[in-house]
């Protein structure tokens, strides 16, 4: 996973050689090529750009073989699934109980649609943890959203039927080809056997087999058994 102002294909440059592996765009992305003799020209004139450069393909190196080289993400997006109602609330609860946990974390909405590529890095880079959000009505927001994170969560209604979803005017993320969307069911708190979850599986495109169904907590999260 190569975060904003990380270098890509950095090990072929320095050996001269082949790239081992394709790098795909999930988000969008602006890059810069550097050529190879201006890279090593640059780390002639600072030889700091050399260590950086060392300690980060140990990182990589550590991580390819603990993870299968995939880092952890950061950076979650919610987009209404239908009628899902307001969906800021539960996202709002949803980084209280991350900020619980010692972490920094922030919201943010279509509030911040109009702003340049570098601020999303700058909240990214200043942040443990980014949540993006949309509503039903925010459509252009939404389909930024998509594309503006490490792992999107579709929002549905569970206590209703799953909605006619116009094919022609369905956002599809590059997110989905990966494998790295999720389905959530929101049931009211009176609910105590969640079900016709199966009917939203393939409108959601979801990652995992089956969808998570939260509810409503009854008391802070912290204080309930089980997951």
């Amino acid at each position: 996973m190569i975060r904003p102002g990380e270098p890509a294909g950095e090990m072929s440059l320095i050996a001269d050689a082949p790239h081992s592996a394709d790098v795909v765009a999930l988000r969008d992305s602006e890059i810069i090529a550097v050529p190879r003799d201006v890279f090593l020209e640059a780390c002639e004139a600072d030889t700091g750009v050399m260590i950086e450069l060392a300690k980060l393909m140990m990182l990589r190196s550590r991580q390819a073989a603990t993870r299968g080289g995939v880092g952890e993400p950061t950076v979650f997006g919610f987009v209404p699934l239908g009628q899902s109602g307001a969906l800021r609330p539960l996202v709002e609860r949803i980084s209280r109980e991350i900020a619980r946990l010692d972490y920094s974390v922030t919201v943010l909405g279509i509030e911040a649609q109009a702003a340049p590529t570098e601020w999303f890095s700058e909240v990214e880079r200043t942040h443990d943890f980014v949540l993006y959000v949309a509503e039903t009505a925010d459509a252009g927001w939404r389909n930024l959203v998509a594309r503006q994170v490490d792992r999107l969560f579709r929002v549905g209604r569970g206590d209703r039927k799953p909605p006619q979803i116009d094919a022609a005017t369905e956002f599809v993320s590059p997110l989905q080809a990966q494998n790295l969307v999720d389905l959530i069911l929101v049931h009211p708190a009176e609910t105590h056997a969640p079900h016709g979850s199966e009917a939203w599986l393939d409108l959601g495109r979801p990652r995992a087999d089956l969808p998570h169904p939260p509810r409503p907590p009854r008391r802070p999260a912290a204080d309930r058994a089980g997951g």
